[in-house]
Formats: structure tokens, sequence, C-alpha cells
């Protein structure tokens, strides 16, 4: 198990999901303005 692999691994993953969501939000502010 090495902990570096897993640290960037979720590192990654949160970065990821706060890429989406900042697209969804972007999407949503886009068609109610």
């Amino acid at each position: 198990f090495n902990i570096y692999y897993f640290i960037i691994r979720t590192i990654t993953n949160l970065y990821l999901i706060l890429l989406i969501v900042q697209t969804k939000v972007d999407g949503a502010s886009l068609i109610s303005s």
C-alpha cells in the first residue's frame, strides 16, 4: 500500500469533483440569467 499514491489519488478525485460542481454551478447561473 503506497500512502503517497493514495494521497495523490484523493486530491485528484477531489479536484475533479470540484471541477464538476463548478461546471454545474456555471451552467445553472447561465440558464437562469
